[in-house]
């Protein structure tokens, strides 16, 4: 894809991003996204959204005291095409890209294409409905405060999941079972970032615009 020069900017860390209305975003052909991406989002403070711009920032705190170092990434999700993503928020749906106006949404490449994508959207649809794992944020928060990674599973929701928890599950069910590393998928959304990119995988930073 050529990108033009009024496209891209800066978000609010001065990491290079590319600038999408979420009209354009619903067009796959002319993004060169596609579906069965994991995703990850920073979402900085916006003032029209007091509370969600708080938890973010909150969890970004947490989750830099279990991977080491300062984390950009507060929410992981799974793109599922034509603007839309599979994301774990109250209850895990599908929805639109409307929703992360001003955030900057890391799109990551991975190393599978063809039937493994269908096989990503067709197993996120089968979870809709799903309640959050909020006991698996209290295990995050102890381990955050203790370093001991054995807290999440110790209080943790056995049957729901957090949204990295979630994009980790679908990815080793049906693409990749070694999606993460280790042997359980209880990493924060910058936990799924680091290790990613430690893969070699490529990215596309996009801030949805208007």
């Amino acid at each position: 894809m050529k990108k033009q020069a009024s496209r891209i900017s800066t978000d609010k860390l001065g990491r290079e991003v590319e600038l999408w209305t979420v009209e354009e975003l619903q067009h796959d052909l002319d993004t060169k996204l596609f579906p069965g991406m994991p995703v990850t989002v920073y979402r900085p403070w916006d003032w029209s959204k007091p509370f969600d711009s708080w938890l973010a920032a909150r969890i970004r705190a947490y989750s830099s005291e279990i991977v080491g170092h300062a984390a950009s990434e507060h929410h992981a999700m799974l793109y599922t095409g034509l603007g839309r993503v599979a994301s774990q928020d109250r209850q895990y749906k599908v929805k639109d890209l409307s929703d992360y106006v001003g955030d900057t949404l890391t799109f990551y490449m991975p190393p599978w294409s063809g039937e493994p994508q269908f096989n990503i959207c067709v197993e996120a649809k089968r979870y809709e409905g799903q309640e959050y794992g909020y006991l698996d944020i209290a295990g995050q928060v102890m381990r955050a405060l203790t370093g001991r990674r054995a807290w999440v599973r110790a209080i943790g929701d056995s049957d729901n999941w957090i949204c990295s928890e979630a994009v980790c599950q679908i990815i080793r069910k049906t693409a990749a079972p070694d999606y993460g590393g280790g042997p359980y998928c209880d990493h924060t959304p910058q936990g799924l970032a680091d290790w990613m990119i430690s893969q070699g995988w490529g990215v596309r930073r996009i801030k949805v615009m208007a």
